[in-house]
């Protein structure tokens, strides 16, 4: 009897420190889970964004593994941008950045995981998007304006069945200002070859460039396709000069056989202007690359 006993005491404990360990194991669960639930405060910047008097907060939280933003001020917490995370970058970069509009008006960018620059300004104490584009990388220049990068379907193209396939993407700047109340893009007008001459040695700029591509590309001025010879060559194709003493030159070549197979392919180059005197300007070559530009990111 004592050993029956005996051994009916020991299976209770068992079971006892087994439904210990098993109440445990789950709390130890749910406090995971808990803990990735609560949102912890990743970057916080602080700033009287609108210039009223009163201060707001804009706030990057990590909630679970994502990062989203918030506002905050007096009045409560609103979240912002829910349907998208926010990029994390290493500890040498910002997450969130800050730019001045005006004397008294501040905005702030950030990049969703959708590689788009999501930018916020603040009108009597509330958060307003600001629609910018499917651009990244949002920053400001030492004189004020913003350029944004894009991403176009402009990469270059093959010629067939007589219509244009185009190949790839291309990722370039285009420039922003604040008019006061929403961000716009400098306004572009198209120029003409003989135009350039307006600015000391752009011309021969381009005709030295042009040339070097040529011999590059095309030394003999043709290429072989179809059991035909066809001329290609580089050219410029069109001139934008923008609001902001940006000039963008775009150049391209096409050939096509009698049987419809060719190809073709597209670059830019972007010049800024700079005054030299009251009557002389040049122009100081930025920025190159394969793809065009258009009169602007919309078009």
């Amino acid at each position: 009897m004592r050993k029956i006993l005996l051994i009916l005491v020991v299976c209770l404990c068992f079971c006892s420190c087994a439904e210990k360990g098993k109440m445990t194991k789950e709390q130890t669960v749910s406090s995971e889970v808990l803990q990735e639930q609560q949102a912890e405060v990743f970057e916080s910047i602080t700033k009287d964004f609108d210039g009223n008097g009163t201060e707001e907060t804009f706030q990057l939280r990590r909630e679970g593994k994502m990062l989203k933003l918030w506002f905050v001020e007096d009045g409560g917490e609103i979240p912002l941008v829910q349907e998208e995370n926010f990029v994390e970058y290493g500890p040498a970069q910002q997450n969130l950045r800050v730019y001045k509009l005006s004397d008294r008006a501040f905005c702030v960018a950030g990049e969703s995981d959708t590689a788009w620059s999501v930018v916020y300004t603040v009108c009597d104490g509330v958060p307003v998007e600001q629609e910018i584009g499917k651009v990244s990388d949002f920053s400001q220049q030492e004189d004020g304006s913003f350029i944004g990068m894009a991403s176009d379907l402009d990469v270059g193209y093959s010629v067939a069945e007589q219509k244009t396939v185009w190949g790839g993407r291309t990722i370039k700047p285009y420039w922003f200002y604040w008019d006061g109340t929403q961000f716009a893009e400098y306004s572009a007008q198209k120029l003409g070859w003989e135009q350039l001459a307006d600015f000391d040695g752009l011309q021969k700029q381009v005709e030295q460039r042009l040339a070097q591509w040529n011999q590059q590309q095309f030394p003999q001025g043709f290429v072989q396709i179809d059991g035909e010879e066809i001329p290609a060559h580089w050219k410029v194709c069109d001139i934008w000069l923008r609001e902001n003493g940006i000039i963008n030159i775009n150049y391209g070549y096409d050939y096509l056989s009698s049987n419809g197979n060719g190809g073709g392919g597209r670059r830019y180059d972007t010049f800024q202007i700079e005054q030299q005197t009251a009557e002389l300007s040049s122009a100081q070559l930025i920025d190159s690359g394969e793809g065009e530009y258009q009169k602007s990111l919309w078009e």
